[in-house]
């Protein structure tokens, strides 16, 4: 019994260590959301004035969500404010500002109008900075739109200061502006100030959302600049680190017959570093001027190239060159997403391609459940393909848990994080299709082994073969060798046999004792007849298959030869009331053929078709020609051949075995001999017949063997 429960564990080892694997990631995962957002909750039920106290060499940056507050639809001009607080902002504010918690977005996500998220605000946040001499910033992220900031305080005069951060464009303007990166600098709050009223203006025309949609960031001056440097340099290294890992599959590929899977890796790579090239801001460092409504296109054209490729990627992975119909609804969508973003999207107002982001997100969860449904099988399906989904399980959950977290505000979305993730995924996928790869080489040499063992031991069979295939070769030889020296040993005392009961029998030297010898002679003189005609026929036999014997052909008419054949067979046939019916049909080619062996090959037929006949039976012979050749059927009524049995009477000595034959004389060798002369004029003979049906024998001569 502990046996038999040992076995069964070891055979689900491989599955229980997934579904393991699995619980206590989802288990970490809701340990680390969960402290993570008991953190982030305390952080923010503090009043804002904890600033003061605030340890940011020890505790990092201060995500800035609370105690904003907006006035929307409204650019409140900031000019000769007597006062560094929002209260002074908002006396000449014409709206009632509302508190909101950043992100704040504008438009709804499901629209189909791009409109929904156009419009202008106001946004104001009074700063109370830690006593010190250290230098603050602030990182604003991207607000997708025209935006102007501000910082006001008061400086050592008292005096109310308006400072200008950062501008993009004109927030107050009502014409359609060109934007270029909506991503503001680093903003370097005024040293030596503890009080700072920070105001945003923001106006969005260019996407169906608008509003400050990420979290900014208080944190010490040189930090934050260091931040800003790994997430200007880490997108640069890693599109030259994807685009090399493409390339280098696409070299390695070519070293195998069937690179698909190199290929596919290859797209996907490539595609990865599409999206991180756009999705970054790297694109306004070498082009300054490139335009934020055609990026926006690009940026979701890597996404439309990135969803096929990963489908792809992963169906290669899991189910092979396996096509399913649902693989031709996803390249589809793929391919109709990609063609409205490159050739149509251009002619829309810029932003246009963010209205079927809901599109793609639909086609992602329909990919999220097919790959599902694939490792799933796969796991119970394919013992050998746990590593891979274990890896692709591993990296799929690490971009769900940070999705997830980032969209419920537990963690701050950021670039150089998603970059950073996507380098650790694109790894992961790596580690998968290596992994894939050598098992595949494995299973491959494996099965090499296999077939190179199943060569050899077909190689030593077919020695053999060859061997017994030579000796039988030889025992043929000497068979036809033995038979053609019996055959001409036999011809000499036949020939004497034949001629001296010839004599005897006519009373040449005068007449026998007794009227008894002569029927005698007469006996002995058929039976030589016979037996040397069966002689010659085992002779013509060897010759054709020693190949020996040469063809003597010259022009044959087959009418005047079947009717010659006829007439030797009507007095025998007229014996037992054997009609015979000649039909040659007029205007005949000649053949080039042998006379005497086509002569013979009749004179096999007819001798069949009337011993085998019935008494009163019918003997049918016709000559005749079309587009293939010359014809001549020979049919009879007699007793017929079983037609399983019409192989075997075409092999030489071959006869039926069946009790109504034993009383026909024959050795077997008349129709064996008559297909073997036939094919060696490079005709045919088939036969047709039924058991108590008659038997129908076809000779074909083809157009070659028609004179000219």
């Amino acid at each position: 019994m502990l046996k038999v429960m040992g076995a069964l564990l070891e055979k689900f080892e491989g599955k229980f260590l997934l579904q393991r694997a699995f619980f206590y990631i989802v288990s970490l995962v809701f340990l680390y959301a969960g402290a993570l957002t008991s953190s982030i909750a305390a952080q923010d039920e503090s009043p804002l004035d904890s600033l003061v106290n605030w340890q940011f060499e020890e505790k990092g940056a201060y995500p800035l969500m609370q105690r904003w507050k907006v006035s929307r639809d409204e650019i409140v001009s900031v000019e000769n404010l007597n006062d560094s607080s929002c209260n002074a902002l908002w006396h000449k504010a014409k709206n009632i500002p509302q508190p909101v918690t950043l992100p704040d977005v504008w438009g709804p996500t499901l629209t189909t109008d791009l409109t929904t998220g156009h419009g202008k605000a106001t946004y104001c946040l009074d700063l109370v900075l830690p006593s010190g001499d250290p230098f603050y910033a602030v990182r604003m992220g991207s607000v997708r739109s025209a935006s102007a900031i501000y910082a006001v305080f008061q400086n050592e005069h008292n005096a109310t200061v308006v400072s200008l951060l950062h501008q993009n464009g004109d927030p107050g303007a009502t014409l359609r502006q060109k934007i270029q990166n909506p991503m503001p600098p680093l903003l370097t709050l005024p040293h030596g100030v503890r009080k700072i009223a920070l105001i945003a203006h923001v106006q969005n025309d260019i996407h169906k959302q608008g509003g400050l949609i990420e979290t900014p960031v208080l944190d010490l001056r040189w930090r934050l600049q260091a931040v800003d440097n790994r997430a200007t340099a880490l997108p640069s290294a890693l599109v030259i680190v994807l685009f090399t890992i493409s390339i280098a599959s696409v070299v390695v590929g070519l070293r195998y017959e069937r690179a698909q899977g190199h290929n596919i890796f290859a797209f996907l790579a490539f595609a990865s570093a599409v999206r991180v090239l756009f999705v970054s801001d790297i694109v306004w460092d070498y082009f300054p001027s490139f335009p934020l409504g055609r990026k926006y296109d690009l940026e979701y054209l890597s996404f439309f190239l990135i969803a096929p490729a990963y489908y792809a990627f992963i169906g290669y992975l899991f189910r092979g060159d396996k096509i399913l119909k649902v693989d031709y609804v996803v390249y589809g969508i793929s391919a109709a997403l990609i063609f409205f973003t490159i050739f149509i999207a251009p002619f829309f107002p810029p932003g246009t391609v963010t209205l079927i982001r809901e599109a793609m997100q639909l086609l992602w969860a329909i990919i999220g459940v097919v790959i599902a449904r694939t490792l799933y099988r796969s796991v119970f399906s394919n013992p050998q393909q746990h590593q891979e989904v274990l890896v692709v399980i591993t990296a799929a959950f690490s971009i769900l848990i940070y999705e997830s977290l980032a969209a419920l505000g537990v963690i701050t979305s950021s670039q150089e994080w998603a970059q950073g993730l996507l380098l650790f995924v694109m790894l992961m996928h790596t580690k998968a299709f290596v992994s894939n790869t050598r098992r595949i080489e494995q299973e491959r040499d494996a099965l090499t082994a296999r077939l190179q063992e199943a060569n050899d031991i077909l190689e030593k069979r077919a020695i053999s073969l060859d061997l017994a295939l030579m000796r039988a070769e030889e025992a043929s030889k000497s068979k036809s060798e033995f038979l053609a020296t019996i055959s001409h040993e036999l011809r000499t005392p036949l020939n004497a046999i034949i001629g001296f009961s010839e004599l005897m029998d006519r009373g040449v030297f005068g007449p026998l004792g007794s009227s008894h010898y002569t029927g005698y002679a007469k006996d002995i003189n058929d039976s030589g007849l016979h037996l040397l005609s069966l002689v010659d026929d085992i002779l013509d036999l060897s010759r054709i298959e020693a190949g020996t014997d040469e063809l003597k052909e010259a022009p044959l008419d087959l009418g005047p030869l079947a009717g010659q054949v006829v007439t030797l067979f009507k007095l025998q046939a007229s014996n037992q009331n054997i009609s015979f019916d000649l039909v040659v049909e007029k205007n005949l080619p000649l053949l080039m053929a042998e006379e005497r062996k086509i002569r013979q090959v009749l004179i096999n037929l007819l001798n069949n078709a009337v011993k085998f006949n019935v008494v009163g039976g019918e003997v049918n012979l016709r000559v005749w020609g079309d587009e293939q050749g010359v014809y001549v059927d020979v049919a009879d009524t007699g007793i017929g051949i079983a037609e399983e049995e019409i192989p075997n009477v075409l092999r030489r000595f071959g006869q039926v075995d069946r009790d109504l034959n034993r009383k026909y004389a024959g050795v077997g060798i008349g129709l064996p001999l008559s297909l073997a002369l036939m094919q060696q004029h490079g005709g045919d003979l088939t036969i047709k017949s039924k058991l108590n049906s008659g038997t129908t024998v076809t000779l074909h001569f083809p157009l070659k063997k028609i004179c000219n």
